[in-house]
Parts: C-alpha cells; structure tokens; sequence
C-alpha cells in the first residue's frame, strides 16, 4: 500500500476588515476608483473553496461529512466523493451545488440522495436536458441538472433541501494521473468528519479525520510507462489507456520580450495573492536586460508596470493584489492589449475562461494570429493558478503565436521557469499497433516535460511517438471506466478541432455529443439529470445502457407529459366566469386556471373567496354558487393531473401556502437622492430587505455612504460568492459615483456564474442603471438568452437595451425570435408591440413591464395613479384608463401594466414578494417604457432586490411622458 499523504492547512484565525481600514472614508478622503477599492483586498490569503451548497438567499450550506474514495487502475484513478450537507433551517430550501474537478477528468455519475432511496443521474443531450428540467420545473417538480460552466467547473441547482435535514450528493469521475494523484480540497472550512478509502487491486485502506480544515490530498502514484486494458468493453472491442514517458531534446525560447497579463475577475478572489507571487518570481527569472510589460484584466485592461527587469522592484507585484479581484473577465480585451503590446512573448495567468466579450475560441486566437502588430507574437503560454481552468478555450490560444505555446500549472513551480523558457518539440504524430481508433493523434500541445497519454479502441501494441516506439507494459482493468477515459480523450481532441478557425463547429458539437452519450459522460454538450423518481427516469428516457453499448443514448423521446386522470374528485380547470356547481357531481368543479395555484388557500382567506377571486370577481366571492363537498381534504385535479396522489410518475401542482415571515422586519428609512436604493413602501410596515444587504441599504437611505461602502466591503470579504453582497457592493459604488467599480461589481455575478441564464439577466439590469456600460449590458443579456432561449423576458430586455444603443434592426430582430419562442399568448402580444415600438410603428403611452430572475417564487407588479387607484392583480383595471394586462406566478415573466394615454399622473410603482418560497433573494427589474408618438421612445431601467416574505419595494413615480 503506498502512502498517503495529507496536508492539513493550519488553522489561522481569519480577520475581517478593521475599523481602521476604511479611516480614509471615515474622513471623508476619496481619490477616485483605485482608492476606494483598496480596501476590498482581503487581508490574509482567502482560498476559494472546490466545493460548495449554497442557497439562492447567498449562505452556504455546512458541509457535515465528506467520503472519498479512490481506486487506482493502473495509470487511472477512480474517485467517487460523497458529501453531506446539512441543512440547520426550520424550512426547506433551494441551493446551487457547484465542484471544480481536475482538468481533464471523465464525469460519469452524479446521485442524489431522497427520501425513497439514491437517485442516479441520467447522462443526455444538454438541450435534451434542460428541455426536460424546464418541463417539470413547471408541474412543480424540481430534478437536478448538472452542467458543465466552463472548462473543469460544474454546477446544479439542488431541490428541496428538508428544513433540518442532511443533503446528500455524490459525483464520480475518471482521470489520468500523471505524476502523483491530488484531490483538490484547499479552501475547505473545517469538516467534522473526512474520510478517505484507497483501493489499489485487492488493498483497501481507509484514513478518518475528524474536525480538520483540509488542504489538498496527494496520494503517491506510480511514475514512467505505465497502461491498462481490457479485453472487451461493452460493444465487445478492446480498450485501452496507456502513459508513457518520451525522451526528447529542448531547444532554449528566448524571454527577452514579454507580456504578462493577469487575470482579476472575480473569480479570481481566492488565489489573486498567489498570481502576484507567481508574476513576482517569473520576473526575477527572466534576464535582467528583458523587456517586460504587465496588465491586469477583467471587464478592462489596466497596466501595472512596463520597464527593464533590472528596473523592477518585487514590491510592484502588490499591484495586483491593489486592483482587486471584481468584475468579469473580458479575456479578449487582454489579447488584444498584448497583439499591440510590441512584445514577442505572452503568459497570460488565470483560468482562461471568458465571461464578458467573445467567447469562441477560435476568434480569440485569432485576435493574436490575425493582428497587425508592431511585432509578430512568438509564443503564447497560459499559466493555471488554482483549480480552475477552461483548456478549450485557452488550447486554440496558446497555439495562435508563431511557435506553439503550452498549457502550465503553477504548482509545478520548480519547473514552470524552465519550461517557459524551453521550446516545444515540433507537435509528432502517434499511432498504436493493433489499434483501430486512438486519441489524441499527435503531440501537439504538450508542454515540455509532460507524459504522452494515448486511449483508445483495439489491441495495444508498440506506441509509436515520432520515430519513437516502445512497448508499454499493461495491466486489467474496469472496462466501463476504461471506455469513459477514451471518451474524454476523443472528446478533447474533437474540442481542439473545433477551435480551429475553419471548422465545421455544428458538425463537431454534434460528434462531442455522440461521443458523450455513448460513454456516458459530461462535457460542452451533455449534461448529468437526476428526476424526482427512477419510474420518471424510465419514462422519459427510457432504459439505461451500458457505458460504450453500439448507440448507448437516451432514448430522445418527447417531453414526457402529465399521465391521465388516475381517479375521481373535484376538476379544476379554465373558464371565463364562474360556472354552477352540481353537488351531485364529483368530478365538476370550479373553473380555476393553474396560474392562480397559490390562492388555494391562503390566511385569511376562505377557500369559496380563493375560487371567486380566481374566477376575475371584483369582490372576492361575488357570482360563485358554491355548493358541495368542497374543502382541502378532496382531491383536485389540474390538467388531469391529482393533486393528492402519491405515484411517482405523477408531477403535480402542489397547493401553495404562504410561507410564515421568519425574518424581523428592519426599521423604515428614508430614501437618498436619486439613483435611489430600493426601500419599503409607505403603510406597508416591512422592509424587503435582511442581513447585511439591509445594513447597507439603510446606511444609504441615510446618506451615510462611507459607511454603506465600509458594511459592503466587510459583507463581500465575508462570502465573495453571496450575490446579494456584490449588490450591496455596486450599491454603495454607485452612490459614490464609482461607476467603473459598480460595473465591476455587477459583473463579478456574470463572472462568478457563467451559465446561469437568470444571473446573467441580473447583472445586465444592474449594469443597464450604471453610466457607459450599455456593451456590458447587451453582452450580460446575450449571455442569459445563449443560456435559456426560452425565457421570454430575456428577449425584451436585450432587444431595448440594443434600441438604446442605436440598432433597432437588430432589435427587431432578436424580437421576432421571442415572438417564435414565447408559449404565452399574452407574451407574444406583448412583443409583438415592443416590436411595433422599436420600428417606430407605434407610440407606447405608457408600458411599465416587470420581470424577476427566480421559477419558483411569485412576485407582483402594483401600479398606483395619482387619484390613489391601484391597479394589481387581483384588480386589474383603473378608472384612469389603466390595466394590468398578466399575472404570472410561475416565475420570471414579464407582467405589464399599460395605459395608451396617461393622464392620471403620477403613477407609483412598488413591486411585491407575494411568495417566496425556498428561493430566498428574488431579483428583477421594472422597466419604464414611455413615449407620445412613434419614434420617440424613452427607456428607464428600475432593478431591485426583495429578501422578505410579503415584503414590498417602492421604485419611485412616473411623473409624465416625455
């Protein structure tokens, strides 16, 4: 048994911001941006962690216990990782599951566990997969998707978490290990109880720890030639893996000229100090005659020092650490700086993944190898610091230069000098005796001093590098784990050709694809989905097959829909006016359309005034002949779908009850100049607001705006994740007039969630309020609308924030496309007019659409004319002309109040959490869409945040129409 090695990280008892770190505010200093956001740089070296729960209101879940185990198969690893977080609240909760594994690992299971036993995911198509989750998102059943964000980060939303109860999860993957194997752990908190097994052939091990705060685990592995077969796989080939060392002679890479640009998104927060000490020693050893120039990136491109190394001074490096870890991470933008830079050499430092500005690859790349610059780029190299990295996206980069560049890892720093500074080999071809299929097919990307990893299908026989053979011992292995390595080895060699500038992306995805369902695995496109049931499993996609099986892919069937009407009992179904009941019958009822679930029932209100108020009475009860056996203790059907039955296969529509306040309300304060902060509406008597975020919302309505920043500032270094903290933080920008750290802050929630749609929209209509960040804007909601194409509000808002930027045909455009995807008639009403609008066909009065960023919680829009009528959605219309045309309650929207001719001024906007549910944070925005005559259009973006049950914001008056 060979040892394993732990490294336990000392406990340090950590620090928030002292009181004397914001004595320059408390004066009343400030000298602009960079000052101001010095004092977010935390003092002591914070480690993001690989892994975490964390709830949509921003805390994250204890992890209670972690179980590792990790079997060897010759140079393979199998690691399965099961955690258990508890969940310490009287109710339950939604939360976002989110791992970085190691770079180029094969992800092939992931299982939850319920009540009924574990639930093993399903691997499909990524469409195919979100197309079934939105689907039972909407019947109120909530599975688990696991998608891949970018490069080796991946996340789920994770629900129900019970109130006072454990959740437990399991991932598994495959990986080649090439020198020792590490799992990353660093960053942790304490975890009361980890335990590690190690299975080496017939040797099992086990390791517990109790209450340790862990660094990364390093288990020695076997080093040189080494490979493991199988004789047959599931479609009856051989397959194999094999590692080999190959000798080779290095030519010396000149460093006389070189650009280092450092990536500062927010992202970055955890390892920001080590990317500066990893700066600081690269230069010390380039020659001290070398021209250096260093920039920091993120959503843009500040420099940090340019000069001869002799002239550099380590202390410079802290520069970095000064600018801070905030923002999204334009990687274009820093290729671009370094096309122009005039330097030979690029080392580009972070992850290498891009969340504001071009995406693809392939056009990055280009953005090196397609410049005309002053001097023709030699070489790109990309250095990883810490565990993430998105190798699809920097292996077209690295390759773009002269000469090919190489991926590096700094924690290989005892040679990351020498291969900086050592050429790669020319890229060599490779080829396996007895095989019939193998990947990759050359050297190409290797860096200097890494293993040839080879895998494929057939016999193995001698491996062929260049004009170098050699036979390459082997022992058995698990032939399932041995056809998912292969895969990820196919699919990586697919992913580099698609960065190719000339290739035939479509195609290639659509092989990506293939490849990972056949080996049942994640990757760009497939996903991992755990339904509520197995019998749902097996209806939706049928049976599962063996991993490498002739078509081993989910059956693509059509989205599963509700089963018949199991039984008898009460109808629950779509009418204009309220219909006379039978007492007689047991399967006639009132008319109730789904949308109006939640008044079934609700405090306060008896349930015959639900069914009239449902039914579009003025007064709650008026015109409903109610009779019968009629109370919620019977069965309701929706759709044909029973509302109280307990089969497995049945997704149903749950009666939804408002969820108790379990928050004491803070105190009202007044409102601040504007841009005004959201606050609580007059005689509403609760603030939207909790926590820390209601801590720097009251310091700004009381203008005390040195310390909102100081709480914001603490709020962030305590959880740099928390959404609600990055709002607080843009918040107290803003009101400072720091516009460029606002925006920064916003985009750090696009930067730190990459594929999250609603997210994405969030950050866009924060940026939307922030001057000069329009492209930023667009770019937010581009991102959300590639993500979920079938959100329509993500139309709207991208199609008006591209009208303000001067391009109404592309904003017809993207219109017409929602018009395609919406489902709602009343939606594609809507935009059908704002596409009338933006051609300059129709005047829009006065339209004020409200849309919010969660599924699974209900938020009302409430419209008050200065006679005091209030249009809301139980009451609709107003004497003044006014109506609110929508009440949607299966989340985001857009709801519209509307009035052609306005003339009931002011109008008072307040926006209500009518149900929050386990969702916790709801975010959204208001727009205000006015003008007289077609053409003559104004646009005004109102977001807000509410955190409390009930609660209501104000979101000020529209005084007139321009």
């Amino acid at each position: 048994m060979r040892k394993v090695l732990w490294l336990f990280a000392a406990c340090v008892a950590c620090r928030g911001m002292s009181e004397s770190s914001f004595g320059g505010f408390a004066h009343g200093e400030h000298d602009g941006d960079a000052a101001a956001f010095r004092l977010l740089a935390p003092p002591l070296h914070r480690v993001a962690s690989p892994v975490q729960l964390a709830t949509s209101d921003g805390s994250e879940l204890a992890l209670a216990r972690l179980d590792v185990t990790v079997t060897f198969d010759g140079p393979l690893a199998h690691t399965e990782l099961h955690y258990r977080f508890h969940n310490p609240e009287n109710r339950q909760r939604e939360g976002r599951f989110s791992i970085a594994l190691p770079p180029g690992v094969a992800l092939g299971r992931f299982a939850m566990l319920q009540s009924d036993g574990w639930l093993e995911a399903r691997v499909v198509a990524r469409d195919r997969g979100r197309a079934v989750y939105e689907s039972y998102l909407k019947r109120r059943v909530d599975p688990a998707l696991l998608e891949q964000d970018a490069g080796n980060t991946f996340s789920a939303r994770v629900f129900p978490i019970a109130a006072n109860a454990d959740k437990e999860l399991i991932v598994g993957y495959d990986e080649p290990i090439a020198g020792d194997y590490r799992l990353p752990l660093r960053g942790l908190p304490s975890v009361p109880v980890l335990a590690v097994t190690v299975v080496r052939g017939d040797q099992r091990a086990t390791t517990e720890r109790r209450d340790v705060r862990p660094d990364d685990l390093v288990i020695s592995a076997d080093r040189g030639d080494h490979a493991v077969v199988s004789a047959k796989d599931a479609a009856g080939d051989p397959v194999f893996v094999a590692r080999l060392d190959v000798p080779s002679v290095r030519a010396p890479e000149p460093m006389a000229r070189v650009a280092i640009a450092v990536d500062t998104s927010a992202s970055r927060l955890g390892v920001l100090r080590e990317q500066a000490d990893l700066v600081r020693s690269l230069v010390a050893s380039l020659p001290s005659d070398a021209q250096i120039a260093i920039v920091t990136y993120d959503q843009g491109v500040e420099p940090v020092w340019q000069g001869r190394v002799e002239d550099w001074e380590p202390k410079l490096a802290d520069r970095i650490v000064d600018h801070g870890a905030l923002g999204a991470s334009d990687l274009g933008a820093a290729l671009d700086w370094a096309a122009s830079s005039g330097m030979a050499r690029v080392v580009i430092v972070g992850d290498g993944t891009p969340t504001l500005g071009e995406r693809e690859p392939a056009k990055l790349a280009q953005r090196l190898a397609g410049a005309a610059t002053p001097a023709t780029i030699e070489r790109v190299d990309a250095i990883q610091v810490g565990d993430a990295i998105d190798r699809d996206t920097l292996g077209p980069i690295v390759a773009a230069g002269a000469r090919p560049g190489a991926i590096l890892d700094s924690r290989h720093g005892d040679q990351l000098a020498h291969q900086l500074a050592t050429a790669l080999a020319p890229a060599q071809p490779i080829r396996v005796d007895g095989a019939t299929s193998w990947w990759p097919q050359t050297t190409a990307g290797l860096a200097p001093g890494d293993p040839v990893w080879v895998a494929g299908f057939g016999a193995l026989g001698a491996v062929h590098v260049g004009g170098y053979a050699t036979h390459v011992a082997a022992e058995q292995g698990d032939a399932s784990r041995l056809v998912k390595a292969v895969a990820r080895a196919h699919v990586a060699a697919l992913t580099v050709d698609r960065g190719k500038p000339e290739a035939d992306r479509a195609a290639i995805d659509a092989q990506i694809e293939q490849v990972a369902l056949a080996a049942q695995i994640a990757s760009s496109r497939t996903s991992l989905i755990v339904l509520d049931t197995a019998a749902a499993e097996q209806a939706t996609f049928g049976p599962a097959q063996a991993p490498g099986a002739p078509g081993a892919q989910p059956a693509q069937v059509a989205q599963a829909a509700p089963p018949a009407n199991p039984g008898t009992g009460e109808t629950i179904s779509v009418s204009a006016k309220a219909p006379v009941i039978d007492p007689t019958s047991t399967t006639q009822g009132i008319t109730l359309d789904k949308n109006y679930l939640r008044n079934i029932p609700v405090p306060g209100r008896t349930f015959e005034a639900a069914l009239g108020a449902a039914a579009g009475s003025e007064s709650d009860s008026a015109g409903v002949s109610f009779s019968g056996a009629s109370s919620l203790e019977n069965q309701y059907y929706v759709d044909g779908v029973d509302m109280d039955s307990a089969s497995d296969l049945d997704p149903v529509y749950v009666v939804q009850k408002m969820v108790d306040n379990d928050v004491q309300a803070t105190q009202q304060a007044s409102a601040p100049p504007p841009p005004p902060p959201q606050q609580v509406s007059a005689g509403h008597g609760k603030s939207p607001y909790a926590g820390p975020f209601a801590d720097v919302m009251t310091a700004l309505a009381h203008h005390d705006r040195e310390h909102a920043l100081e709480l914001a500032a603490r709020a962030h270094a305590d959880q740099p994740g928390d959404v609600t903290a990055l709002l607080a933080l843009g918040e107290a920008f803003e009101a400072r007039g720091e516009s460029a750290l606002a925006a920064r802050a916003y985009g750090s929630i696009v930067d730190l969630y990459p594929s999250r749609a609603e997210l994405a929209r969030a950050a866009g209509e924060r940026l939307s309020r922030v001057p000069g960040q329009l492209a930023a804007t667009i770019d937010a909601y581009r991102r959300a609308l590639h993500e979920r194409p079938d959100q329509a509000s993500t139309y709207r808002l991208l199609a008006y924030a591209l009208y303000r930027d001067h391009r109404p045909d592309e904003a017809a455009d993207v219109l017409r496309a929602g018009i395609d995807h919406a489902q709602r008639p009343s939606i594609q009403q809507m935009l059908r007019e704002d596409l009338a609008i933006v051609r300059g066909e129709l005047a829009p009065g006065l339209r004020i659409i409200l849309s919010w960023e969660t599924d699974a919680n209900d938020v009302d829009l409430h419209v008050t004319d200065g006679r005091g009528d209030e249009s809301w959605y139980s009451h609709p219309a107003i004497a003044s002309g006014g109506a609110l045309r929508d009440d949607i309650t299966t989340g985001y929207g857009p709801e519209m109040f509307e009035v052609a001719k306005p003339r009931a001024f002011p109008y008072a906007i307040q926006v209500h959490y009518f149900s929050r549910g386990a969702m916790g944070v709801g975010l959204g925005m208001v727009e205000v869409v006015t003008g007289s005559a077609p053409g003559d259009v104004t646009i005004e973006d109102r977001p807000f945040a509410l955190q409390i049950d009930d609660a209501r914001v104000d979101l000020g008056m529209v005084s007139k129409v321009r």
